[in-house]
């Protein structure tokens, strides 16, 4: 079983093995497994939005709450409730 959380491969414990069928629901969580956890939640956002599931906010910890994700987020027309980064060069108004 392969073992996977982050996008750099120097962190998984074991590699993707060939044979598995791409068409299953284990391939496709393990895919996801291999991706930044910013770009996952942009693509569930976007699974949400398919299944015309309402919503008008997204709530989220300050792990996502880079500028780009916000702006991507809020061209998704959803407005965002979330504690800010704390970085230096970046300001929020």
């Amino acid at each position: 079983m392969p073992f996977f959380g982050s996008a750099n491969e120097k962190k998984w414990i074991k590699g993707i093995n060939p044979n598995i069928d791409k068409r299953t629901n284990g391939y496709k969580l393990r895919r996801e497994g291999t991706k930044k956890s910013t770009q996952v939640l942009l693509e569930l956002l976007d699974q949400v939005s398919r299944y015309n599931i309402p919503a008008q906010y997204l709530v989220f910890d300050s792990w996502f709450s880079y500028p780009k994700v916000i702006l991507d987020v809020l061209e998704r027309n959803l407005n965002v409730i979330c504690m800010p980064k704390t970085l230096p060069h970046v300001h929020y108004r």
